[in-house]
């Protein structure tokens, strides 16, 4: 267990489990821990839908001060009053139609007294936590709910969809507009999700970032040339962008490359996808991709989706692999199309960029290395700490109390390789 003399006490509560197999969120929330880890000791609360293994606990007990585990039972409106509520009262906490025990409740609200900081990974979590005002806390908005809906409206072919997800665009936009209310800061992940907050005293920038390699990743395509994905197949932005790109864009890809191939990797994607399209190889779940990714021409982000920013285009970046994005895939990221990536919005033109980078290998280098850079600069784990620092000193400066390990600002990262 960690020991830190005189340390703060940092509450983390997530739904997220931070030894999981490696995604975006798992990896946000691991490493948010960790860099906490430098202010104090840090204790989880971990709200889990399925049951974890003792192993596993035992990981996170060896990495961190304390770990509980409680579990979010189904709990939808009952009565006209609560349907009502969910639709009209944005301080209604039953959201995502979960929530922990009354007594899990208190059990959490009681390790955030004793803490000197709570930090909240998502607005749904914490909603299922049944707490309303969070005492001396951070919320983590990773990901932001109405932009999440309003993008999904637009791709819907029917009009009852559109208005539905246009419903709950507008439910979450009044229920975002209340966070100040309830926590003391909310960390995003990008400038923009900042604007659309509000800017302020209570608003922080923390990036999401991705583990620097050693050494520079070398590049090897192979032929016959390979596109890549890496996602969780079971989150909803990454199954509708592969399969828009296996309907829309591939078979324009393979008209012009007949023997490419789509190489898929990420939890679930070790299914059978000969329905949507050919020579598509879902590879499933692999510890270490490395040698995978090394032997694309490029890998696709094709996110039409979401809110917040994806920790695989920062991935990417360090894999030293040209990236194909559409603009949604790579928001909150500052970079620039054909410096550090290639930007697409519609089939032909994603096409189009996906057989550049295949056919020009000069190009496809000189946008790998400009990410590279650029990724060392801002999006490791260790320039993202002076992020977290700041965050925090921003709390104590604006709240009045201090942390007993006090926040430092580390310069950015000047990692060369």
């Amino acid at each position: 267990m960690p020991t830190h003399a005189h340390a703060s006490r940092i509450l983390f509560v997530t739904s997220v489990y931070p030894h999981a197999k490696e995604y975006g969120a798992q990896q946000r929330v691991l490493n948010l821990c960790r860099l906490l880890s430098a202010h104090g000791r840090v204790a989880i609360v971990l709200l889990a839908a399925a049951p974890i293994d003792a192993a596993s606990i035992q990981r996170t007990l060896d990495e961190f001060d304390d770990v509980t585990v409680v579990t979010p039972e189904f709990e939808p409106p009952r009565s006209i009053a609560d349907r009502l509520r969910f639709e009209l009262d944005p301080d209604f906490l039953n959201a995502s139609y979960f929530r922990i025990s009354e007594a899990d409740g208190r059990r959490v609200m009681a390790k955030c007294e004793a803490s000197d900081l709570t930090w909240v990974h998502t607005i749904r979590t914490a909603n299922e936590c049944g707490i309303y005002r969070w005492p001396r806390s951070v919320l983590d908005l990773d990901d932001i709910p109405s932009h999440l809906n309003q993008t999904a409206a637009r791709l819907h072919a029917s009009a009852a969809r559109r208005l539905l997800s246009h419903r709950m665009a507008l439910i979450w936009r009044h229920r975002e507009s209340r966070i100040n209310r309830r926590f003391d800061l909310v960390t995003v992940c990008s400038e923009a999700d900042r604007d659309y907050l509000g800017r302020g005293r209570t608003v922080c920038v923390v990036p999401n970032g991705f583990a620097a390699p050693a050494t520079k990743p070398s590049r090897a395509p192979v032929g016959p040339a390979r596109i890549g994905f890496i996602g969780w197949f079971q989150g909803r932005p990454n199954v509708e962008g592969v399969t828009w790109f296996i309907r829309h864009v591939w078979p324009l890809v393979k008209a012009k490359v007949p023997l490419a191939r789509l190489r898929l990797i990420g939890g679930d994607t070790d299914r059978d996808f000969s329905a949507d399209g050919p020579d598509v190889d879902g590879l499933g779940y692999l510890d270490d991709p490395r040698e995978e990714i090394g032997t694309w021409s490029t890998m696709i982000v094709p996110i039409r989706v979401g809110g917040g920013t994806r920790v695989k285009v920062a991935q990417a970046f360090s894999r030293n692999c040209p990236v194909v994005s559409t603009s949604l895939g790579v928001y909150g990221y500052a970079v620039e199309n054909g410096s550090e990536l290639l930007i697409a919005d519609d089939a032909d033109s994603f096409a189009a960029a996906c057989l550049r980078l295949i056919e020009d290998t000069a190009l496809a280098t000189r946008i790998a290395d400009g990410a590279w850079q650029k990724f060392l600069h801002h999006w490791t784990w260790e320039a993202v700490q002076a992020s977290v620092a700041c965050a925090l000193a921003t709390l104590e400066r604006g709240e009045g109390y201090e942390l007993r390990h006090p926040p430092t600002i580390a310069a950015p990262s000047t990692h060369r390789i």
